[in-house]
């Protein structure tokens, strides 16, 4: 706004005027507001959207780790349940075994009751097995079962195996062939264990083939390797790691053989123990089950060691031993 003056010093009245407009910046002007605005609307979006989403994972991953303890909790309570029953049957099954051995050495003229004893026999022996199956998967299980490691004679041991099996396969009329790529061999492992594992792969394999059963062995200065193969059904792909589940059977309700589920997860097992594994795989259109455990030649030493001094031990004492038995059944006693 101007006004003017004269040279008396008096104002005039009139006042000129301009209008001037002064725009804001580019960051405060309307449209940055807006885009303020909209950015800030979009962030908090996100924000939340990221917060939710980190929530829910977070509230899944707690759902799946809730489940899997539960699974566990399950998984033991079945575990303990079944050993429990399992002390509980052994006992009277021994008690049906041991006289029924007895029975069996005397002859007996009449075949038909001579082949129901055999029945009988057969399926008490199963049972007593499942049996010492599920408690030796307890003990592995829970990190209590000790391997003893001794020198093993490859040869009789796989003679022993095959005399053992021979019955069931000429009574299911199933080919069973053997191939040693190998002579006059030992190893140093867990013969008890090694019995197990190789008793699993062969019960596995005459139950669930058709006719042919393949065992090739094979030795090397540093593994034992054991293939055992069956013209079964093929199992699929989604079930070749699930079959070494503890319990895991595939519904195949046309099937007439069923396992317990703990003989291929106590076999792999076993064999880990060994320092060595167990896999499935599809080899010429057969089930393949393969087992490498290493030889352990370099604890021959100190087995004969052990063996001398344990023979030196005994040797040493001058008076017989006695053994103290604690039993609770009498009749076992």
């Amino acid at each position: 706004m101007v006004r003017t003056s004269n040279n008396d010093g008096v104002w005039s009245e009139d006042v000129r005027t301009i209008d001037i407009e002064i725009l804001p910046p580019w960051w405060a002007s309307v449209f940055a507001i807006i885009a303020y605005v909209f950015l800030f609307l979009i962030i908090s979006y996100l924000v939340i959207r990221y917060s939710l989403k980190k929530y829910k994972k977070r509230n899944k991953e707690k759902q799946k780790l809730f489940e899997i303890e539960k699974e566990k909790e399950l998984y033991e309570t079945k575990v303990n349940f079944f050993t429990e029953i399992a002390h509980e049957i052994r006992t009277p099954v021994t008690l049906i075994n041991g006289p029924l051995e007895t029975i069996m050495k005397t002859e007996i003229a009449d075949k038909k009751v001579r082949h129901n004893l055999e029945i009988i026999e057969n399926n008490t022996k199963h049972l007593l097995n499942l049996i010492n199956q599920l408690l030796d998967f307890r003990k592995v299980d829970s990190d209590k079962f000790m391997l003893h490691y001794v020198q093993i004679d490859l040869d009789r041991f796989v003679e022993e195996i095959k005399n053992r099996y021979q019955r069931e396969w000429a009574v299911g009329k199933k080919e069973f062939r053997v191939i040693c790529n190998f002579a006059g061999s030992h190893i140093i492992a867990d013969k008890n264990a090694l019995t197990k594992i190789f008793d699993n792969m062969l019960s596995n394999a005459i139950k669930y083939s058709h006719k042919q059963i393949e065992m090739e062995i094979s030795l090397d200065q540093t593994y034992l390797t054991v293939k055992v193969s069956n013209d079964g059904e093929l199992i699929e792909d989604e079930f070749k790691d699930k079959i070494f589940e503890p319990f895991f059977q595939i519904n195949r309700t046309y099937s007439e053989s069923s396992g317990s589920g703990i003989g291929l997860p106590l076999a792999r097992s076993l064999a880990e123990l060994h320092g060595g594994y167990l896999l499935y795989n599809i080899h010429d259109n057969l089930n393949t089950f393969t087992l490498k455990i290493p030889i352990n030649l370099d604890a021959e030493e100190e087995i004969e060691e052990a063996n001398n001094s344990s023979h030196q031990n005994i040797l040493s004492k001058k008076h017989r031993l006695s053994i103290l038995i604690v039993e609770d059944n009498k009749d076992m006693l």
